[in-house]
């Protein structure tokens, strides 16, 4: 090959002559220098400097070469500069790939074994940590919606505690009105009787506190223990004592005249339309009663109140909640108790109307 480098390196020379002086000159330097590569018998040079150098002497008559036909006539030098380049190409990277498969196959391929393994772990690592995190997030906010209304666990006891004193409540009223009506019995002691008699026992004794005995504060109070109950009652007595004076209900007597029956049928009108308005005092009596504990049906549902609208921290944990169900829950609650108040207020306004009712035909009596 390196003959044709020479012949190469010949024509090189011939048609130097038709470029400019300088580049001539440069060019010339390096033909010379290839010239001496080749005929300098003290040194073994290799086809692979010859080429190099013959590589630079073809691009640079490539370069000064404008004219196409002229061009032409550097075919054969182009073509023995390919395959030489192509022939030092190989050589200089046949090695290097060598290298780098060896690298692979060798400490590198067991290193990217090892550290694939590695990355595999890792990868599981992360895919469980995500799962964490999604697991996580997910417990979060069920706690968040599940998380209890304030003051829950109070407010549904006392709800729970105030139903059975409702209905003790009810159960004791309905029980002290029937005792009281058969009070008017002819049977019954003087000194028991609805009347006069009555209230001038309870206030003509060495103990009888009078401030106390006609002050109607007793009936404001939310609980009454067992004593303040009976003074409660006591109160009620002083109330109906003048319009309850005299005034009996005798047993059957089929002999009974028509002017006796009539009276006795008036005094059954009396005692209804008294007991009537005193039942009313009887039943608030009932409801602030303490029954099993320390609380009556009326502080109970007081304790609602005051727990919830009067309640800074209900306030305060009404805010903190971070979930619309808890605060859904607690809407829900808040008008069961609005409920529940409405319907105490429908049975009142109920017992109004009965006592408007007997004011009415009390009215008619008399005219």
């Amino acid at each position: 090959m390196s003959e044709n480098y020479i012949e190469s390196a010949d024509n090189v020379k011939a048609n130097s002559n038709e470029v400019d002086p300088e580049t001539s000159k440069v060019l010339a330097s390096y033909i010379s220098e290839l010239d001496k590569l080749q005929n300098d018998s003290t040194k073994v040079h290799s086809s692979r400097e010859i080429g190099q150098l013959t590589a630079i002497v073809a691009g640079m008559a490539l370069l000064m070469q404008s004219n196409s036909a002229r061009a032409a006539s550097l075919t054969d030098l182009i073509e023995s500069f390919a395959e030489e380049i192509s022939s030092t190409l190989t050589d200089q990277l046949t090695p290097m790939f060598e290298n780098i498969m060896a690298i692979f196959s060798g400490d590198w391929g067991s290193l990217m074994e090892s550290e694939g393994d590695k990355t595999t772990v890792t990868i599981a690592k992360t895919g469980d940590s995500i799962n964490q995190v999604a697991k996580t997030l997910e417990q979060e906010r069920i706690k968040r919606e599940t998380a209890p209304r304030p003051n829950a666990c109070a407010l549904d006891e006392a709800a729970s505690n105030e139903l059975a004193n409702k209905e003790s409540a009810k159960i004791t009223s309905a029980n002290v009105n029937e005792i009281e009506t058969k009070k008017y019995s002819e049977e019954t002691p003087l000194d028991q009787k609805p009347g006069l008699a009555k209230v001038s026992k309870l206030i003509n004794t060495q103990t009888a506190d009078i401030s106390k005995i006609l002050n109607p504060s007793i009936h404001v109070q939310e609980k009454l223990n067992a004593e303040e109950v009976k003074q409660a009652y006591d109160y009620v007595d002083i109330l109906k004592a003048t319009a309850s004076e005299g005034v009996t209900i005798r047993r059957h007597n089929p002999d009974m005249s028509q002017p006796s029956l009539i009276k006795q049928a008036k005094n059954a009108s009396k005692i209804t339309h008294i007991e009537i308005a005193t039942s009313i005092f009887s039943n608030d009596i009932q409801r602030k009663a303490i029954v099993n504990g320390t609380e009556s049906e009326y502080s109970l549902l007081q304790k609602q109140i005051t727990d919830t609208y009067y309640s800074e921290d209900w306030r305060r944990g009404i805010n903190d909640l971070a979930a619309p169900t808890p605060l859904l829950i607690d809407i829900a609650m808040q008008t069961a108790t609005t409920n529940k108040l409405l319907f105490d207020m429908t049975q009142n306004q109920v017992m109004q109307n009965k006592l408007l009712a007997s004011l009415i035909l009390k009215a008619n009596e008399r005219g």
